[in-house]
């Protein structure tokens, strides 16, 4: 038996269409488009490996809730969705043709506009240039630039504020390897706490991707960046995420955020339109007369 089934419209409305045209078996995908495997479509509804049966009007409702991804209790289809007892938040998973988003407050925590969630996550790793050594991401979320870092890094150190967030990575099929890498090591708790708890120069990059300044403001404030620079070794690069450059919030928030890391102590910032960011630099070393970045 199938321990766990996960489906959006996408894969409800493949099934639908295959059937429709006459077909009687498919491959499909029951983990929201990550993977996929030989299902059967019946007169009746749906079979999985000759033995898990899920309705065609269970089907239907997930067609009919396209904001929404599903997981399948034996009973009916089950939203990947709930409140978050410690921030009152309400979260759920939001689905795409490719890894799914997370809708926070009604804010989505990724770049939606003709990319996928999961390439913006790596727009942003590659924004820092091979990070190697040990790097911190300042926001899990579902974790997908923490995996995207774990390629090439010795350690990601990945902090998450919110248990309900965390639970909901648990849940998420594209998440997986967050739990599974050996080099991610994951906290639990808020970032403008945990990271003036870390050493001086304990980190090659940082990535700093926060949720919009309504939600958690002080981690766009002059403090918490002079801790980013504290924390980031001589010549190290901070990748901050801000929005879509074009945009009349993205610009000025750009400049604060500039001017700002200037203060915290960083001496260049490098606009990077494609991953809707800016990278900073801390200062490296001087050795045999030159300086060390």
């Amino acid at each position: 038996m199938i321990r766990h089934v996960l489906i959006s419209h996408y894969q409800a409305e493949e099934f639908k269409r295959a059937f429709t045209e006459g077909c009687n078996e498919i491959e499909g995908s029951l983990d929201l488009g990550r993977s996929r495997q030989p299902v059967q479509l019946k007169e009746f509804g749906v079979i999985i490996e000759g033995e898990q049966f899920i309705p065609w009007p269970a089907i239907e409702y997930v067609i009919t809730h396209p904001k929404g991804c599903f997981f399948w209790d034996n009973e009916g289809f089950v939203e990947l969705c709930g409140l978050s007892e410690s921030t009152g938040r309400t979260y759920r998973l939001f689905p795409t043709q490719g890894a799914p988003a997370m809708h926070l407050a009604g804010f989505t925590m990724h770049r939606m506009d003709g990319i996928l969630p999961q390439d913006g996550a790596l727009a942003m790793v590659h924004a820092l240039g091979h990070p190697k050594g040990d790097v911190l991401d300042t926001a899990t979320g579902l974790g997908y630039a923490a995996i995207g870092l774990a390629g090439q890094a010795r350690k990601v150190v990945s902090i998450e504020r919110d248990l309900a967030v965390r639970e909901l990575c648990k849940q998420n099929p594209w998440s997986e390897e967050l739990f599974s890498l050996p080099n991610i090591e994951l906290f639990l708790g808020d970032s403008a706490e945990l990271v003036p708890t870390f050493a001086d120069d304990s980190f090659g990059s940082v990535l700093h991707d926060p949720p919009s300044m309504s939600l958690a403001g002080e981690l766009y404030g002059g403090a918490f960046y002079k801790e980013l620079y504290r924390v980031l070794k001589f010549g190290g690069r901070l990748f901050h995420y801000i929005g879509d450059p074009k945009s009349a919030f993205g610009s000025s928030v750009t400049k604060g955020v500039i001017k700002r890391l200037g203060e915290a102590g960083f001496v260049k910032t490098e606009l990077k339109p494609r991953a809707f960011g800016l990278v900073a630099y801390k200062e490296g070393r001087f050795k045999r007369g030159r300086r060390e970045w």
